[in-house]
């Protein structure tokens, strides 16, 4: 019984597993997706015929739409080609390319593949029999000029011809396109843009496509306008023209610079061409139809305003901006070879920035230093352009150390936006080196092992003289120590943003909210070392570190305290505020060596202007104290009224040089709203021995007034953070 039982179980399970197989085998729904194999994914086949022959090395692509699907393959020698495990549910564009024959492109759809197309049989790939000789005239913007040595070329058959000088050029031996297939001449020279144009077989039926137009400028560059520019030389006057994609709008416009004589005596015109004369106006503000700037070619800020006697500009559909100069208007014959330059401003394709794109430059220029860029190019008598060739200059020089010693084998760069240039110091620490553009200034560095680099420009005007010499002292790498500590307020809290660095350098650090700071490559190889602590609205402090202890301590300075200053007519004041959660704290010191005033205004601000009420603190130098109040607004109408203030003053006279040191407490509880985050206004005045009194402000200007003025005074805000910035 058993034994049935076990043999009925295992047939069932044969039976499952046959069921599985037959499903799989039909093509069963597969819930993963479309997996090769299943019924959602199909094979793409076919063979390529030249009549009954076999075409083997075809490339045929297969694409879709979305480019998601993008496969190639090669014929085999049968012709025949595969594409496996494609989805079925999307249009196909089959497209077979060989050289000497024309593409063919065929489509598949959904509904095609169901139908069973996918398997495409025998693609007919007919290589053209009949020849034709195709002639042609390349021809700048203006669709006249002719422009010479543009090369034309067919890529399908690697077929290609120059145009002569006057513009014509032949393609001998062309095959023939059949009927509803399309030819594509590619059109291009260096300086200007490709330029691509496609005939109909029906057109080439005379063998002559025409005037081909090609152009310098941008083609699809960044920006919301595709610019193409020609400079073109005809018999009386140069022409300029400027055509875009779509039509110009708000700032858009065209910009031509002309170079005229060299680069040290010629002169450049800036030439600004828009659509209207309203959008000149509005922003070059000149009642004129283009804008005109004319400078020495050595100097971009002696631009003048001016204008040509008998230019001419005309507007095509908002388009197309056609300007032309009469030679005289240049101060030309026609015979000179000219300097030009196109600029285009557009628009960056999101709207959010102006784009300056110069011609000849690999990436647009933003911003406004677009000036800085003269990369001129030579335009000669016959309209052929190449990059303007200035006169070289040498940069030599030596380079020694400071004693005076030559140093060999130091190397020197400079570099600028013409290039960069090399040269390695010989063994007297002479260097020489030559061919250097005199159309940029020039950043030069000189590099030793052991010695600090050197740094230092060449300016433009440097480099037009007769000979340039540089000779460089090198210093020797110095020892070198970090340095930590930490500053805080005489009232002993933390300060931060505090500029932290050595005496005489430009390079520092600052403190953190804490206070602390490190600062690296301080020199270790002196006695000492000055350090500077900087903060706005505070007294500088130089601190002079023993450079022994500073090592013994591991660079750990002592902490450095910061306070505000004043010096009202010689006298030296200083003091120092802090908040708490429960007071105000004051410290003001005052003397030691300068003039001791008859007393001291310390005043402060809870509130604002409107509401505010204002507190003076008037202190003797015998270390009394007295507190007086008034509305901040109307000081001058109530004057200022005994009160009730809490606070504790703590003196501290110091007989010996006359200074005085308070301490001052103020409990915060006493002021009904008061926010320690919003601060309050400090202030401080003295009272002089002549009985005048001088109101001063930290930082503020001092002057001898009434009593009446102090509502004058410039307040600061002092905040929890330790803060100082002018009230408003």
């Amino acid at each position: 019984m058993k034994r049935k039982w076990i043999v009925c179980l295992v047939l069932a399970v044969l039976a499952a597993c046959m069921v599985w197989f037959a499903a799989c085998a039909k093509g069963g729904d597969d819930p993963g997706g479309e997996t090769p194999g299943s019924g959602l994914n199909v094979e793409i086949s076919g063979r390529v015929v030249d009549g009954d022959a076999a075409v083997s090395g075809a490339e045929v692509s297969l694409k879709d739409a979305a480019a998601a699907v993008d496969e190639s393959v090669v014929t085999k020698e049968d012709g025949k080609f595969v594409f496996s495990d494609i989805p079925k549910t999307k249009t196909y564009t089959v497209t077979i390319s060989k050289e000497g024959y024309y593409d063919k492109s065929i489509t598949l759809t959904p509904l095609q593949i169901s139908e069973g197309k996918n398997a495409m049989g025998d693609i007919s790939f007919t290589k053209p029999e009949a020849m034709l000789d195709l002639t042609g005239t390349t021809v700048a913007l203006d669709g006249v000029t002719p422009v010479g040595g543009v090369t034309v070329r067919v890529e399908e058959f690697g077929l290609q011809a120059v145009s002569g000088a006057d513009g014509t050029f032949t393609l001998n031996d062309l095959p023939k396109p059949p009927e509803g297939v399309s030819l594509t001449l590619t059109c291009g020279k260096e300086y200007y843009e490709d330029a691509e144009y496609t005939f109909g077989a029906d057109e080439l039926a005379d063998g002559n496509v025409g005037n081909l137009a090609v152009s310098m400028g941008f083609g699809s560059a960044e920006g919301s306008l595709s610019s193409k520019y020609a400079f073109i030389r005809e018999e009386n006057g140069l022409r300029l023209i400027a055509e875009y994609s779509s039509g110009l709008s708000g700032g858009q416009h065209a910009q031509f610079h002309i170079h005229v004589g060299d680069n040290v005596n010629g002169t450049v015109y800036m030439i600004l061409l828009a659509e209207s004369r309203e959008t000149i106006n509005r922003f070059w503000q000149i009642d004129a139809d283009y804008a005109l700037w004319v400078r020495p070619v050595s100097s971009f800020e002696n631009a003048q305003i001016s204008s040509f006697a008998n230019a001419q500009l005309k507007v095509t559909d908002n388009k197309r901006l056609d300007f032309f100069i009469p030679y005289e208007d240049l101060g030309m014959t026609g015979d000179e070879t000219v300097g030009v330059i196109a600029y285009s401003q557009v628009l960056s394709a999101d709207g959010s920035k102006w784009l300056w794109q110069v011609f000849g430059q690999n990436a647009p220029v933003t911003g406004a230093n677009y000036f800085e860029y003269p990369m001129f190019y030579e335009l000669d008598a016959s309209g052929n352009i190449a990059p303007r060739e200035y006169t070289a200059q040498t940069v030599s020089g030596k380079v020694t150390d400071e004693s005076g010693a030559p140093v060999a084998d130091a190397e020197v760069v400079l570099t600028g936006k013409g290039g960069s240039y090399t040269a390695v110091t010989a063994a007297d620490g002479t260097y020489s080196v030559e061919n250097v553009s005199r159309v940029y200034a020039l950043q030069m560095q000189v590099f030793k092992d052991g010695f600090n680099a050197h740094e230092e420009e060449i300016s433009l005007e440097t480099l037009q003289e007769t000979t340039v010499r540089k000779d460089v002292q090198l210093s020797a790498v110095k020892e070198t120590m970090e340095v930590t500590g930490n500053v805080q307020t005489i009232l002993k809290k933390a300060l931060g943003g505090v500029t932290v660095r050595v005496a005489g350098s430009t390079e520092g650090v600052q403190t953190d909210a804490n206070g602390k700071f490190t600062l690296t490559g301080v020199p270790a190889d002196g006695e000492t070392v000055n350090l500077e602590f900087s903060k706005d609205n505070y007294a500088l402090r130089n601190v002079q570190a023993n450079m022994a202890q500073l090592k013994e301590s591991g660079g750990v300075l002592q902490t450095v305290e910061m306070y505000s200053e004043i010096s009202p007519d010689g006298q030296k004041i200083r003091f120092a505020s802090a908040i708490t959660d429960s007071e105000l704290l004051f410290k003001v010191t005052t003397g030691g060596g300068f003039i001791v005033p008859e007393l001291i205004w310390f005043e402060f601000q809870i509130g604002d202007y409107e509401t505010g009420t204002s507190y003076i603190l008037i202190l003797g130098p015998d270390g009394s104290a007295v507190a007086l109040e008034a509305p901040t607004k109307s000081i001058l109408e109530t004057g200022w009224l005994p009160t009730t203030l809490n606070f504790e003053c703590v003196p501290q006279v110091n007989a010996a040089d006359g200074s005085a040191t308070f301490d001052i407490s103020v409990g915060l509880a006493q002021f009904a709203g008061f926010d320690a985050e919003d601060g309050i206004g400090v202030g401080i005045s003295t009272a002089l021995t002549d009985g005048n009194v001088c109101f001063t402000g930290t930082g503020s200007i001092s002057y001898t007034a009434d009593v009446t003025r102090i509502q004058y005074h410039e307040f600061f805000t002092f905040t929890k953070d330790g803060a100082y910035t002018v009230r408003a």
